[in-house]
């Protein structure tokens, strides 16, 4: 289809897929069908073990896009430097060499690519007098500092900058400090920050529920979230402390690292479909473990090792609408394997069964098959944000749709004079559009700014995620939206926190206005409908970082 020919949404998604994945070959980008050709065929090559027609069917799946790699994998596959992996988790240790070292180790991996998550709970807190020199601890302020500077730094294989995570102990001595970092100011724009609630906290404080007497961190932590954005809570499983950048994977190693592939659930007609999409993505990605470049010898080590795995799901959103369901809601109460849930579609929960099982019955089979250690861990559910539009044309990771119509500002990457340039196109939501092209209302669509609205709204994304994360044995990335900041909202939330915390991993909050620059924002449908595709120099990113 020539780009003259194109709607204005596929024109879009065909621009973030040029900008983001396609190479040139003689003078021209290529096509999504081109982009998925070269991707397989260098992952599946020199693969001997897995039959020619199973490779050909992963080709068509991705082609068809009911399974859809992660970026990473789209953009560096079948080239010189291939480091496909999207993500690392670091310690940083509490001496001069393991300062350096880290700084060493994140180097590395942002020029190739990926990013990285570092727990800084380690460090001695500032003012800690050091024996050796005689001097005092800096404590871990600085340096997440340095490591978001060499992010700053770095452009990722020519192209963006690197993705950083930060995390930090709640009874940590310096933790207020790290909780105030991001207050309404532009520093650290490459680093999300999280407070760590280990396991020791979360048994002091699960028996509460809805009680808000819980330690001051925790609802400082809340506060700042729901006015900020910042910090996120991280909730330990076991001793496996290590996040990701986009915290969906979780660790007790230092260097692990994933490679993420998102099923599309809006495109899978049956349980059976999803059980060969399932196991055929699995495989995937176990030999993309073997085709991956390492950016150091340890994260070859602890590859060869643990072999983690994130597939994950996108197009959830679209697939309650499919049917006419509200997002993530259900028919009634029941005890499910010892948990209380609420709002469970039960039909939804038998798709997530098949995609638990499917994964973790291919990743035994082919993990012998190929002769390789099998994976300690094989489901993640990452945001996918671009590859859900480039690639899969539906909802990302487990989110609502955003809103019906929205501008989205995104980094074009490479200019002449190698400075950033930013634009923003206005947007209908692409199942919003279908839907209207098939001439149904869409008035009652639930979209994360709706649900925002409510107490209620907010509890049933909350609900909604501890609930999928019963069948992820990584973690979920999901931010739950709210509206603008007004005081005492945090007040309304910590119970509903407290309630669902025993399942969750982890998550984030984001107001409504919390960026000048934020990436998408809401428009009026009728003045989308008026608008859309509408290109547009996005001038308040100029000579600056919108943290895209």
């Amino acid at each position: 289809m020539s780009t003259a020919t194109l709607s204005a949404f596929d024109q879009y998604a065909n621009n973030i897929m040029e900008l983001r994945y396609s190479h040139t070959v003689q003078g021209r980008k290529e096509s999504w069908e081109e982009i998925v050709h070269r991707v397989v065929f260098n992952i599946m090559l020199g693969q001997e073990r897995v039959p020619k027609d199973i490779a050909q069917d992963i080709e068509q799946i991705i082609v068809d896009r009911k399974f859809i790699p992660g970026g990473r994998i789209l953009s560096q596959a079948g080239r010189q430097y291939h480091q496909t992996d999207n993500c690392f988790t670091l310690h940083a240790e509490d001496t001069r060499e393991g300062w350096a070292d880290l700084l060493h180790k994140c180097t590395m991996m942002f020029m190739s690519g990926g990013g990285v998550g570092v727990d800084y709970s380690q460090l001695r807190p500032y003012g800690t007098q050091l024996k050796r020199s005689g001097g005092i601890s800096s404590g871990p302020i600085p340096l997440i500092h340095a490591v978001n500077a060499v992010g700053a730094a770095v452009r990722q294989g020519g192209e963006r900058r690197g993705a950083i995570y930060a995390s930090l102990k709640w009874d940590h001595a310096d933790v207020q400090q790290f909780i105030h970092l991001k207050n309404g100011n532009n520093c650290l724009q490459h680093t999300n920050i999280s407070v760590r609630f280990d396991k020791l906290w979360q048994e002091c404080y699960s028996h509460i529920k809805g009680n808000l007497n819980v330690n001051d961190t925790f609802l400082d932590t809340l506060q700042h979230a729901c006015q900020w954005g910042d910090p996120g809570f991280q909730f330990d499983a076991d001793n496996q402390i290590l996040r990701n950048a986009c915290t969906e994977v979780i660790s007790a190693d230092d260097c692990d690292s994933c490679c993420l592939g998102s099923i599309n659930l809006a495109r899978i007609d049956s349980l059976q479909e999803l059980s060969d999409v399932v196991q055929l993505g699995t495989l995937f990605l176990l030999c993309n473990t073997l085709y991956t470049h390492k950016p150091i010898q340890k994260v070859a080590d602890v590859k060869a090792r643990n072999r983690r795995l994130g597939l994950g799901l996108m197009g959830v959103a679209e697939w309650f609408i499919q049917r006419k369901l509200p997002y993530g809601t259900a028919i009634k109460y029941e005890e499910i394997k010892g948990y209380k849930l609420a709002d469970v579609n039960f039909a939804f929960l038998e798709w997530l069964e098949t995609y638990k099982q499917a994964s973790d019955y291919a990743a035994d089979v082919w993990s012998d098959k190929l002769q390789i250690a099998r994976p300690i861990a094989t489901r993640a559910i990452a945001p996918t944000g671009t590859i859900s539009i480039a690639g899969g044309h539906t909802t990302p990771g487990i989110e609502p749709i955003f809103c019906q119509a929205y501008t989205r500002t995104y980094n074009t990457l490479k200019t002449q004079n190698h400075s950033n340039g930013y634009r923003s196109e206005i947007v209908i939501d692409p199942v919003v559009q279908n839907l209207m092209q098939q001439g149904h209302s869409v008035d009652n669509i639930d979209t994360a700014y709706s649900l925002a609205r409510t107490v209620e709204g907010i509890e049933r994304r909350i609900a909604f995620q501890a609930f999928c994360q019963h069948y992820v044995d990584n973690a979920i990335s999901s931010t739950v939206n709210l509206p603008q900041y007004v005081p005492g909202i945090e007040d309304k939330i910590a119970p509903i926190l407290l309630k669902y915390l025993p399942r969750l991993r982890g998550i984030t909050f984001y107001p409504d206005g919390r960026h000048n620059n934020q990436p998408v924002k809401q428009v009026d449908i009728k003045y989308a409908l008026q608008q859309q595709g509408v290109l547009k120099q996005h001038e308040s990113c100029k000579g600056g970082e919108c943290g895209i």
